[in-house]
């Protein structure tokens, strides 16, 4: 299965938010299989299906696109300044994505749980009902599996960047006061 290969390379390279996101999409393949071929019912949960699989893939093909894109201009700049052995050197190291490309891949996933969240909601509220229906159940289950699958993969992040940064001590941010406090400042002028 070719979701299965390319799934395996990402969890190779250590790409936690896509590999999951190519777990997710063959998981939701089959089930898609299982419901059209067990239950014949083209429903609109299933299409709903049909169309989280459809986005999902779309979303990692357009980063990956992104990544190879910023990486090819990157090349050019270096071929422009004359740097060929430093680049050859820099690719051999080079993860297949980077991590600020999954985390917003992560982003974009944390952005989906709240709007499903919130249409959710509206949609029990416009109801009148105070019972969630069989598929409204069924939408809230697979969100909190959602939510608790992101929160895993940035611990994985975490841990991995963590990792890569060896000696780095946890307190060691900063804390003398320069640097360290424009993200408060930033705050500020919102």
């Amino acid at each position: 299965e070719e979701v299965k290969k390319v799934q395996d390379l990402l969890a190779e390279e250590k790409a936690f938010v896509f590999s999951y996101q190519m777990k997710a999409a063959s998981l939701d393949l089959k089930e898609i299989q299982r419901l059209l071929r067990e239950e014949f019912d083209p429903s609109q949960e299933v299409q709903g299906l049909q169309r989280d699989v459809l986005a999902r893939l779309t979303d990692l093909r357009k980063s990956l696109d992104r990544e190879l894109k910023r990486r090819e201009n990157e090349e050019d700049e270096q071929q422009q300044q004359n740097q060929q052995n430093q680049q050859n050197q820099g690719q051999q190291q080079r993860r297949l994505v980077p991590p600020v490309a999954e985390l917003k891949m992560l982003r974009g996933m944390q952005e989906e749980v709240n709007t499903r969240t919130r249409s959710l909601y509206d949609a029990l509220k416009a109801s009148g009902q105070e019972d969630l229906n069989r598929v409204q159940q069924r939408l809230l289950q697979r969100l909190i599996s959602s939510q608790g699958n992101i929160r895993e993969l940035l611990e994985q992040m975490n841990d991995t960047l963590m990792e890569q940064m060896g000696g780095a001590a946890p307190g060691g941010d900063g804390g003398d006061g320069e640097g360290g406090g424009d993200a408060d400042g930033e705050e500020d002028g919102r």
